[in-house]
Formats: C-alpha cells, structure tokens, sequence
C-alpha cells in the first residue's frame, strides 16, 4: 500500500498572495509531506472533503491524511513544521501569543485578495491598472 501524503493544504488559487506562498511551498517541499489543493478551481468541491465550501473560502484550511482539519495560523504552523522551518513560527502558537497572532492571521485573511493585489501592483515592473486605462 502507498504512503499518503499527510497533509493536504486548501488554497486560493484566484489570490496573488496566496500564490507566492504556494509557489515557495512547494520549492520547500522538498520531502513531499504536502499535497496543495486550489479551491478556485471549478472541480473543487468542499463537500468532497467534509469541508464547509464558505469557511474554506474564509480562513486557511488544511487536513491531515487522518481527517482531522486545521485552521488558519494553525495550517501555517503545521505547514512549516512539516517542511523544516517550524522555528521561524512556533512561538507564534505559544500561549502569550497565539490569540494576538490569531486574530491578525484573521484580519489578514479577510483582506488578502485586497493585499495579494496591491502587493503583486508593487512588485510589476508596471502597474496593471494604468496599462489598461491606456489600452
């Protein structure tokens, strides 16, 4: 019998954010510990998962081949744990600070598609709304 991958990562394929740390994750999977899933794509299908198709949509998803689903900082923490950096954001789960950094992933999550966009603008050699203006 084959060996499962043990942990699937949910991600937003339509986020320009989220795509730059999905094209570094997988530079750093080196070990394949982890598999990636875009719930952008039409055929994603939460149910298929045991997912909630507007949480998934919400906060940062992942699931162990157990089943069991993680959320938000906890999917990064996990995430970089199981590619060899988990140093860079343990603390980050340690009880003096993993309500401050909960709640900023959270804040984060409900403003990523604004930030991936202005973010992907500033690193363009040329910024995509004048270009269209011109057009």
């Amino acid at each position: 019998m084959g060996q499962s991958i043990p942990l699937t990562l949910f991600y937003d394929g339509a986020c320009p954010f989220c795509m730059r740390e999905i094209a570094w994750l997988r530079q750093h999977n080196d070990k394949k510990f982890l598999s990636f899933v875009d719930i952008s794509e039409a055929s994603f299908n939460a149910n298929d998962y045991g997912l909630n198709n507007d949480e998934v949509n919400k906060v940062l998803h992942a699931q162990w081949a157990s089943g069991e689903t993680l959320r938000g900082m906890e999917v990064t923490r996990a995430v970089y744990n199981l590619i060899g950096l988990g140093w860079l954001v343990n603390f980050t789960g340690w009880p003096v600070f993993n309500c401050v950094f909960d709640k900023l992933y959270m804040s984060f999550a409900k403003r990523r598609i604004l930030l991936g966009s202005i973010f992907s603008a500033s690193t363009n050699k040329s910024c995509s709304i004048n270009e269209k203006k011109h057009e």
